[in-house]
């Protein structure tokens, strides 16, 4: 659902519910081996715990990595800017976004190829619903599971127009970049706190 108060002015179309399939080709990596991995390899592999909770974007600083890779592997699962991923094991439904090069992707974490603009599709799916229902349907024991037809059944509304959703997507993008700037400036004070304490209490 949508609320008509916080609309931009200028658009009054109704919004249309829509299936993420709809919006985006929904895909997912490449079933790597432990033996493929080298030291300092080109190629970052993003996994599931490449997607944190507190990032909107892929973390580049953990994990395996690769070098030779064929063409076919490479055009299938290199990711793009503006890629958008989904965690699909353990804490499933979580999101982030592709911001960096020579990014390859593993098995099993979801990848939405946007049709229309990338920047609304990722903020459509953090407003709650999206992981509330991925969670919803998740299956397994321990460890929880969802499809590629299970993201891509997702629905909920979406602005008829284009020009309306990139609105919403620039919005959200300026909170998220305004976000990250306090969290630096908030993680930069502990580090100075934690300095002094230990100067202090020797």
């Amino acid at each position: 659902m949508f609320n008509q108060e916080l609309r931009f002015a200028g658009f009054s179309d109704d919004w249309e519910e829509r299936k993420l399939g709809e919006l985006a080709s929904v895909l997912t990596g490449f079933p790597f081996k432990n033996e493929d991995f080298v030291a300092n390899g080109k190629y970052l592999v993003i996994t599931n715990g490449n997607i944190q909770n507190d990032s909107s974007v892929v973390d580049v600083l953990l994990g395996n990595s690769i070098d030779d890779i064929s063409d076919e592997i490479k055009e299938r699962y290199y990711l793009n800017k503006n890629d958008i991923l989904v965690t699909m094991d353990g804490t499933v439904g979580r999101t982030a976004k592709v911001v960096d090069d020579n990014l390859i992707l593993a098995q099993r974490v979801g990848r939405l190829v946007s049709n229309t603009n990338p920047e609304f599709v990722y903020q459509w799916l953090n407003h709650g619903s999206f992981f509330n229902e991925m969670t919803k349907v998740s299956h397994g024991g321990t460890i929880k599971h969802i499809s590629l037809n299970e993201i891509s059944n997702y629905r909920s509304t979406v602005p008829s127009n284009n020009i309306e959703q990139q609105k919403i997507g620039a919005f959200f993008k300026q909170l998220d970049i305004t976000i990250d700037l306090h969290q630096q400036k908030l993680d930069l004070l502990k580090k100075q706190k934690q300095a002094y304490l230990q100067k202090l209490f020797i």
